[in-house]
């Protein structure tokens, strides 16, 4: 990504990066240009391995998860 911060989140794509790597693995997070985060791991309800669709940069959603990964792996929360 070439912005910094993308579509209004409050974490710039790298923070988002570092603290999907950190809960998912390296290479089991992707985020395409539209902002869509798909992950590689078990889904929920299913029990199953698979790519899912984790949530978008910039939603209230996925921004209070990323808080929560933030808080788990001992990071300071978004300004």
């Amino acid at each position: 990504m070439k912005r910094e911060f993308f579509n209004g989140s409050a974490y710039p794509v790298s923070k988002i990066r570092t603290l999907l790597e950190a809960r998912f693995g390296a290479k089991n997070f992707r985020i395409t240009r539209t902002g869509a985060i798909h992950v590689y791991a078990i889904a929920p309800n299913t029990g199953r391995v698979m790519w899912w669709f984790w949530g978008h940069v910039g939603s209230a959603d996925t921004e209070l998860r990323l808080d929560e990964l933030a808080a788990e792996y001992g990071e300071e929360e978004a300004a």
